[in-house]
C-alpha cells in the first residue's frame, strides 16, 4: 500500500509539472517585444517621405591642360566661372557677399564687398534675397552663384540657406564652395 501511495504521489507531481505555464510567460513576452519591433519598424517605413529634403547641388569642374582622348568626353560646359561670379560667403554672425574677384586679389578694397548681419543668431535670408537682387541688377554679376560656409557652421543651415538661395531664382547655378576659406 505504501508503495500505491508513493506512486500515486510522484504521479501527481509529474501531473503538476506538466501543466505548469512557466514556459508561456516568456514566450508571451519575446513574441510581444518582436511584434513591437516589427509595428515600429514598418510605421517609421510608412511614415518616412520619399526624399529627406535634399537639395541638388552641382560640383565644378576645373579642366585640366592636357589632350582629352575619343573615349573622354566631356559635355560642354554651361557657364564658366570667372571674377564677375557671385560669391555669399556665411560666417557665423553675418553673410558676406560680392563678386568673386573681391574676395581675392582686391581683398583689402572695402567698397566692393557686403555684408547683412544675422537677426538673433539666425541667418537673415529675406534681407539676403532683397539686397543681392538689388546688388546684381547694379553690378551685373554673371548668373553663377558660388555659396561657401565656414567651417563652423552646422549642415542644417547650410542646406537651409543653400536651398533658399536656389529658390531665389536670381542665378542659374548655385555652387556649394569649400575649401576656399
Amino acid at each position: 500500500m505504501t508503495v500505491l501511495t508513493i506512486l500515486q504521489s510522484k504521479i501527481l507531481r509529474m501531473k503538476k509539472r506538466l501543466s505548469s505555464n512557466v514556459w508561456y510567460l516568456p514566450i508571451i513576452v519575446l513574441a510581444l517585444m518582436l511584434l513591437m519591433t516589427f509595428l515600429s519598424t514598418a510605421l517609421r517605413g510608412i511614415s518616412t517621405p520619399g526624399s529627406f529634403g535634399i537639395v541638388e547641388a552641382e560640383f565644378p569642374v576645373i579642366t585640366e591642360d592636357r589632350v582629352v582622348s575619343a573615349a573622354e568626353t566631356w559635355a560642354q560646359p554651361r557657364e564658366t566661372i570667372n571674377n564677375n561670379a557671385a560669391l555669399v560667403i556665411l560666417s557665423r554672425d553675418r553673410f558676406y557677399f560680392g563678386q568673386l574677384g573681391a574676395f581675392g586679389k582686391e581683398l583689402s578694397a572695402v567698397h566692393n564687398k557686403f555684408q547683412i548681419p544675422h537677426v538673433d543668431g539666425a541667418p537673415d535670408l529675406p534681407r539676403l534675397a532683397l539686397d543681392l537682387a538689388k546688388w546684381q541688377a547694379e553690378a551685373h554679376a554673371s548668373r553663377s552663384l558660388i555659396f561657401v560656409p565656414t567651417e563652423d557652421i552646422p549642415m542644417p543651415i547650410v542646406i537651409q540657406c543653400f536651398a533658399a538661395l536656389k529658390k531665389m531664382g536670381l542665378f542659374d547655378q548655385v555652387i556649394l564652395g569649400g575649401g576656399l576659406l
